[in-house]
C-alpha cells in the first residue's frame, strides 16, 4: 500500500471566506442548488495569492527569492451539481457518522472519496467502485490519507480536527483536536506512525498555518511554524517528511528529516514545478492540475535539492493518489483510474455527483 495525502485547491482561503459560505449556506436551508463553477467561484475560489495573501517578505530571504516563485489561482475542483450541498455541514455536537452503514466491508479493501460540496464522505469496493455506504457530519472536509492498517484520517476543516476511522467502520474511532487550526492536508509515516497534518491560514483569528506532527497519530501534535500557509505533505519512505507551503506569494518545499526537529528548505532545480506532493511508491512526486488535465512530476531529492526526473500526463483534471500500478485521480465530478507511469487511460471511471475533491485507498489487513 502506497501512503500519501491528499491535494486540491480549496486550501488558502481569503478572508471570511469559509464563514461567509456558512452565513450563505443558512439562505438555501430547504431548497437546491446547481453548484458551479460560478457559484463557488464566487465564494471561495477568489483566493489568488497575490490578492490575499501577506506581502511580507520571508525572513532572511533576498529580494530575488530563493525559493520557488510564482502566483498560484486557487481554481477550485468545483464541478457537481446537488441538491442542498450545505445540507450535512458539521454542527457543534454533532460528530460524523456512518449516513449509509457500511456492512460486511472489512475483508476487502475500500476507496474513500471526500465530497466538498455536501460534506461527506462517499466509500466505495475497491477496485471494482461499487458503492459501500456514506460517512456524514463533517465539515468541509478537505484532505485525507491512509495508515498501513487501513485506517482512514479526515482533515475535517470546518471543525478544526482530523476524524479517524477503522477500515469499514462506521463511526468515529477518535478524534484529534487541531487547536482551531484548518487542517486541509495529511500523511502517514511508514516508519513510525506518526500522523502529520498540514494547515492552512487561518485569516479570520490572525494566525498563521502549521505543520502538526501527532505521535503515533495519537494525543497533542508538535506544532511547526514559519511560513504563511501550507498546502500539502507526504513522508517518504524512510519518515522524512516533506511540506509546500507559501510565504510573501512565493512558495517554498521543505523538508524534516526523520528524528530532527526543524524543517530545512529544499531547493528546485525547476522553479516551475511545486504545487501538490505525494509520494508514488518510489519517489516523492509533484502534481499540477492543468486545465483538462494533470501533470505529474517526478522528483529526486538529494543533499536538500530536487530536480525533476520524469513526467507523467493524465488526462484529467483532478488531485491524484498513487495505488500501484494505478494512478487515481479525483475531480470534475468522478474518479478516474490511470495507468502508472505510462498515464494511459483511463482505464475505469465512475461519477460520484457530490463535488468529489480528493480520495484514498484503504487496504484491508485480511
Amino acid at each position: 500500500m502506497t501512503v500519501r495525502c491528499m491535494k486540491h485547491d480549496t486550501t488558502l482561503f481569503r478572508k471570511d471566506g469559509l464563514e461567509r459560505v456558512e452565513a450563505f449556506a443558512s439562505q438555501w436551508k430547504g431548497k437546491s442548488c446547481h453548484t458551479t463553477t460560478a457559484f463557488r467561484s464566487r465564494w471561495l475560489a477568489q483566493l489568488t495569492v497575490r490578492r490575499f495573501l501577506p506581502r511580507t517578505p520571508r525572513a532572511g530571504a533576498p529580494k530575488k527569492t530563493r525559493g520557488v516563485r510564482f502566483a498560484v489561482s486557487a481554481t477550485l475542483l468545483l464541478l457537481a451539481g446537488c441538491a442542498n450541498p450545505f445540507a450535512n455541514l458539521h454542527s457543534a455536537g454533532a460528530p460524523p457518522q456512518a449516513a449509509a452503514p457500511l456492512t460486511q466491508q472489512q475483508n476487502g479493501d475500500l476507496l474513500y472519496v471526500v465530497n466538498y460540496a455536501n460534506s461527506t464522505v462517499s466509500v466505495y469496493s475497491y477496485p471494482a467502485g461499487t458503492r459501500a455506504g456514506t460517512l456524514s457530519g463533517f465539515s468541509h472536509a478537505q484532505g485525507a490519507c491512509a495508515d498501513f492498517a487501513g485506517h482512514i484520517f479526515i482533515a475535517n476543516t470546518g471543525a478544526h480536527d482530523i476524524v479517524e476511522y477503522a477500515h469499514g467502520g462506521d463511526h468515529p474511532q477518535r478524534t484529534l483536536a487541531d487547536d482551531n487550526y484548518k487542517p486541509v492536508d495529511c500523511a502517514v509515516s511508514p516508519r513510525t506512525g506518526d500522523l502529520a497534518v498540514v494547515n492552512a491560514q487561518a485569516y479570520k483569528r490572525g494566525k498563521d498555518g502549521s505543520v502538526a506532527l501527532y505521535h503515533q497519530a495519537r494525543g497533542t501534535p508538535q506544532y511547526y511554524t514559519g511560513l504563511h500557509s501550507y498546502l500539502s505533505c507526504a513522508f517518504d519512505r524512510h519518515g522524512d517528511l516533506f511540506v509546500v507551503g507559501e510565504y510573501g506569494h512565493n512558495y517554498y518545499l521543505e523538508e524534516l528529516p526523520k528524528g530532527e526537529n526543524a524543517f530545512k528548505e529544499v531547493h528546485f532545480q525547476n522553479p516551475q514545478v511545486l504545487r501538490y506532493i505525494g509520494w508514488d511508491g518510489e519517489d516523492i512526486t509533484d502534481e499540477v492540475p492543468e486545465t483538462n488535465w494533470s501533470v505529474i512530476y517526478r522528483l529526486k531529492i538529494s543533499s536538500r535539492r530536487a530536480h525533476v526526473e520524469s513526467v507523467t500526463t493524465v488526462s484529467r483534471r483532478g488531485t491524484a493518489f498513487f495505488d500501484r500500478p494505478r494512478v487515481i485521480v479525483t475531480g470534475q465530478s468522478a474518479v478516474a483510474f490511470f495507468d502508472y507511469p505510462s498515464g494511459s487511460g483511463p482505464t475505469r471511471k465512475f461519477f460520484d455527483y457530490q463535488d468529489p475533491v480528493t480520495s484514498v485507498v484503504s487496504h484491508s489487513a485480511n
